[in-house]
């Protein structure tokens, strides 16, 4: 037995026509999506953020231990020297 559908072809190309046409958007969607927009922006800046705060702390530790190393050397140095 085949399955039936529901309406005609012509019904539903008319209706799926029908909903690709663009209509103006509400002033609230506008809004909501200025909010969702911003919302967004506010993220990524956060996002940013850190990232560049994990840079700034690998920087800091690299720093530190070539530091660390220049004074095991001079500390090796000066116990080598009479």
């Amino acid at each position: 037995m085949a399955k039936r559908r529901s309406g005609s072809r012509r019904s539903r190309r008319k209706s799926s026509r029908k909903s690709s046409r663009r209509r103006p958007a509400s002033k609230d969607k506008r809004r909501a999506q200025a909010v969702a927009r911003r919302r967004k922006n506010d993220y990524k800046k956060a996002l940013n953020k850190i990232k560049s705060a994990k840079n700034a702390v690998r920087q800091a530790e690299k720093s530190a231990n070539k530091r660390k190393a220049e004074y095991k050397m001079a500390l090796r140095k000066a116990s080598r020297t009479k």
